[in-house]
């Protein structure tokens, strides 16, 4: 029997430890001409973008680039 993960948890990697992507959100500039970045890790894009829309609804995303897989240790707050 496989055991079910789900939705917007973080996978076993390799070494055995949780990994996920680093996403980073940009948001448009401001009137300053400056832009917020915030950073997400989940599995998927689709979780991290859920999470920017639930939780910082004010935030309006201009770009997104992923692709530093980052490993969570075991017991981590982030986990």
């Amino acid at each position: 029997m496989s055991k079910k993960v789900s939705p917007g948890s973080f996978r076993p990697g390799r070494s055995g430890a949780c990994e996920a992507i680093l996403w980073e959100f940009v948001s448009w500039p401001n009137s300053e001409g400056q832009s917020q970045t915030l950073y997400i890790a989940s599995h998927r894009i689709e979780e991290a973008i859920d999470y920017m829309v639930r939780l910082h609804p004010e935030f309006r995303i201009f770009q997104v680039q992923g692709g530093k897989i980052i490993e969570m240790i075991s017991g981590s707050p982030l986990n």
